[in-house]
């Protein structure tokens, strides 16, 4: 029997959850290792090179841990950290950005309203990546740094998330839009909210299915089995385990603490080709 792929999923913290739950529901037979970089979230209010340096040391890390695919499944690292990194890693690296892309270009008529963090909003990789394939299309960016402790604290449907939502749309004129693309792997947690605060006929779109499909497309046909996840973080596993049971992933007796030097050290270490 050929060996059993293991991919790795990498995530500033705990929204990558959001990916995981995805990938394990399309490949229920594929091992996962989850690392959650807890102890230096958020990302998405960093500087672009610190983002880089992040998620250079996060995939080094997985690669050397062994993984066979690595899923940046954050949208800050993928859109700010992923371009920079182009080419380095030795394994398949994908990021979250090109399946929002993709959802956008092919089902969005009028516009496209993408929510993120402030960092993803001003790297401008979906808005450049859209016009690209689109150049017509209206396309607006809105930044909503607060949806991230209200995905966390298990209130993403409710009515402080309400307001909050309501707060952040009203700067923009909604009209003109007739897709919403969550640019951040918290945000399907807040769709229910988003779903009261915005007008009837926009779509809210996930990226996380596509993005499933694409990576069961790159391992290929898998053994029938039932796969295994375990999870890493830099800070605190009672508050990982805490918190992803909110988010509706129970995590209790498979965290283990990574202490942060083990992700630093692979900041400078040779494990990917050209450096």
């Amino acid at each position: 029997m050929s060996r059993v792929p293991v991919v790795g999923v990498f995530d500033s913290g705990v929204g990558g959850l959001t990916v995981l739950a995805r990938l394990r529901a399309r490949l229920p037979a594929i091992d996962f290792l989850y690392l959650g970089d807890t102890a230096r979230v958020p990302y998405g209010t960093r500087s672009a090179q610190t983002i880089v340096d992040y998620t250079r040391q996060g995939i080094r890390y997985l690669q050397a841990a062994g993984v066979d695919l690595v899923v940046v499944a954050c949208n800050t690292a993928s859109a700010v950290g992923l371009p920079a990194l182009a080419g380095e890693a030795t394994i398949p690296v994908v990021g979250v950005v090109e399946d929002g892309v993709l959802e956008a270009v092919n089902t969005a008529r009028r516009g496209v309203l993408v929510l993120a963090t402030p960092a993803t909003i001003a790297a401008g990789s979906y808005q450049q990546a859209i016009h690209v394939q689109r150049p017509n299309l209206a396309v607006e960016g809105v930044a909503c740094p607060l949806f991230v402790p209200l995905a966390e604290e298990g209130w993403g449907d409710s009515e402080v998330a309400d307001a909050v939502a309501s707060r952040y749309l009203a700067s923009v004129d909604v009209s003109r839009y007739d897709l919403v693309l969550l640019g951040c792997t918290h945000f399907p947690l807040l769709a229910p909210t988003l779903r009261r605060c915005l007008p009837d006929g926009i779509v809210i779109e996930d990226p996380g299915p596509r993005l499933a499909e694409r990576v069961a497309a790159m391992l290929g046909p898998t053994v029938p089995r039932s796969g295994s996840v375990s999870f890493e973080v830099t800070d605190s596993v009672a508050s990982f385990a805490r918190v992803a049971g909110r988010m509706g992933m129970p995590a209790e007796g498979c965290v283990k603490h990574l202490p942060l030097a083990a992700l630093t050290e692979h900041g400078c270490t040779s494990v990917m080709a050209g450096t």
